[in-house]
């Protein structure tokens, strides 16, 4: 693998759900949605910092856990050194990733999450 700035950036596919006793539609913004929908929880890439997959598989609840919601499960996690040599990333994640790095966050919701029902 290439060492270079994205070498120690990951994205994770996850699935996530309100902490107890907080409704999910609290948390997001319904970006037109039919608000009498209530969604149970959401799928969405999160980009993680952190120097290896385990590390960042670590990190991924801990940041959900800070905007009140709950893992439920890890589909995918990816090296984005990996994604980025593919040209399997779209720009507009490259530069979320960029802003990442610029900061001191480690951890954040990429894009778009996309709720879910029962």
């Amino acid at each position: 693998m290439n060492n270079n700035k994205y070498s120690s950036v990951w994205l994770l596919l996850v699935q996530f759900v309100a902490k107890e006793g907080i409704r999910f539609n609290d948390l997001i913004d319904s970006e037109g949605r039919e608000e009498k929908e209530n969604y149970e929880g959401a799928w969405a890439n999160v980009i993680v910092k952190a120097n290896s997959i385990s590390e960042a598989i670590e990190i991924t609840p801990k940041g959900l856990a800070e905007k009140n919601f709950k893992m439920v499960f890890i589909d995918k996690a990816e090296n984005l050194n990996s994604l980025i040599e593919n040209k399997e990333l779209d720009n507009s994640v490259v530069n979320e990733v960029d802003w990442l790095l610029s900061t001191e966050f480690v951890f954040m919701i990429s894009d778009k999450v996309f709720p879910f029902t029962k």
